[in-house]
């Protein structure tokens, strides 16, 4: 949706023009993605700052300008060198020779994005609450922009350009797991992952000796399910407290609460200034921790 997977296919193609393999591929198509993403980024920021529409729309603006620079490359490619340029814009994971260094990246992000996941939460029910709740919504959208781009760079630069894995795998987790981003977030890498093994070994396998792309397999199988994400998401779970006692700054002790709220029931909290409503919410939202050891929020 952004680009980078153009931009990092001419870094790739350019280098195999140039009679370059190996790493010196791996290292143009990273660089490829990342001038897709400041290009994106750069015409996206306009005089009111960008949002989430103008982003997506500049990276589909941009991701065609790479398409038809890909179409030319080709065309004025020699016939010996267009097989290899092929399978690797189709998807080929025998190009990922390398892959300690974005396996070191995939930890790395992870570790910065799973414990925002209570944030995420509740950023998707919009920037205006998520805000009211205490959210840095504009440092948390740079945040996941930003990861999220790298993270694509990474992958395409390692195995090419393979489609569907990312907009398949994450709403089917939705559909099986729910809405919480704490669950959704380390299961997206392991069964994206597994995904792309069970992809690549059909690919091996099917009309062996001979090798079929990934990427054909991964459209094969995306395309009939991806109308299954349009289904109705299930509703978000049951809210319930269990001895709850919310730690309100100048207040000793407190009454524990608790409360179950199933999913559809509304709710609202009535009192006077300083009486802990704003701490309430954010308890129950996991974005501060309650006083009671014992007390906990699940939902």
């Amino acid at each position: 949706m952004l680009g980078l997977s153009g931009g990092a296919s001419i870094g790739a193609l350019a280098a195999m023009l140039g009679g370059l393999g190996g790493l010196a591929i791996s290292g143009s198509a990273f660089g490829g993605a990342l001038l897709s993403t400041f290009l994106v980024f750069g015409l996206a920021h306009g005089s009111g700052g960008w949002t989430p529409s103008r982003l997506l729309l500049t990276g589909v603006v941009v991701a065609s300008g790479w398409g038809a620079v890909i179409t030319l490359m080709l065309a004025l490619s020699p016939a010996e060198r267009l097989p290899g340029m092929l399978y690797w814009l189709m998807g080929d994971l025998s190009y990922a020779r390398t892959p300690w260094p974005p396996l070191l990246l995939l930890v790395m992000t992870c570790a910065v994005l799973i414990p925002l996941g209570r944030s995420l939460n509740v950023l998707a029910r919009g920037p205006q609450q998520a805000a009211a709740l205490g959210v840095a919504v504009r440092p948390l959208e740079w945040c996941i922009y930003v990861t999220a781009s790298l993270l694509t760079a990474a992958a395409v630069t390692t195995a090419g350009s393979i489609g569907f894995v990312g907009l398949v795998v994450p709403h089917m987790l939705r559909l099986l797991l729910g809405n919480d981003l704490r669950l959704i977030l380390p299961a997206c890498a392991l069964a994206g992952g597994t995904l792309l093994v069970l992809a690549d070994t059909l690919a091996r396998t099917m009309i062996a000796p001979e090798q079929l792309p990934v990427g054909v397999i991964t459209a094969l199988l995306g395309v009939p399910t991806f109308p299954v994400p349009a289904l109705p998401e299930p509703l978000m779970g049951t809210l319930s407290t269990h001895d709850l006692i919310i730690d309100v700054p100048g207040r000793e002790g407190g009454t524990p609460l608790n409360l179950t709220l199933e999913p559809g029931q509304s709710w609202g909290v009535l009192g006077p200034n300083g009486a802990g409503k704003t701490t309430l919410i954010h308890t129950l939202a996991g974005l501060q921790t309650p006083r009671s050891r014992r007390g906990k929020a699940d939902g």
